[in-house]
């Protein structure tokens, strides 16, 4: 077990992806959050019951309860819909940074946690930030980037 932890916020593809790796680092004990709450619990013991194979020993918790990321090292925000059908990228923005600052709000109203990380698969360029979509205390940073 790690005395560090980390909170992933956003359980798809890329939350679930940042968290398996940094368990497979035993970088830190993990929390998931997603509105999913059922399925975040299931991909949270996928991860845990691939542990002793794997070779690492982390807490996994997955959870749709803000209140998990208590005592976080590190808050990640993964949050975000997919691009549907007929949607352009300007709308795909403004619904996840909707995501993004729904967020926020929930990991500044209930937590204490060393340092918060939100960023956005996609990539956001100083037109879209000056145009009010974004906040200006909402970073964007590659997802790769952190990892």
């Amino acid at each position: 077990m790690s005395q560090n932890k980390v909170s992933i916020i956003g359980a798809g593809n890329v939350g679930a992806t940042a968290t398996y790796y940094i368990a497979e680092k035993v970088i830190a004990d993990l929390v998931m959050v997603d509105i999913e709450g059922g399925m975040t619990r299931a991909k949270a013991l996928d991860f845990l019951h691939a542990g002793p194979l794997r070779g690492y020993d982390v807490a996994i918790v997955g959870s749709n309860d803000f209140a998990q990321i208590a005592g976080s090292n590190v808050v990640v925000v993964t949050a975000g819909l997919p691009r549907k059908p007929g949607m352009d990228r300007m709308d795909l923005l403004k619904v996840n940074a909707g995501i993004v600052k729904q967020a926020a709000r929930a990991i500044a109203a209930g937590s204490r946690i060393a340092s918060s990380i939100p960023f956005a698969a996609s990539a956001i360029d100083s037109e879209t930030a000056s145009a009010g979509i974004l906040p200006d205390s909402v970073c964007a940073p590659a997802a790769h980037a952190l990892l």
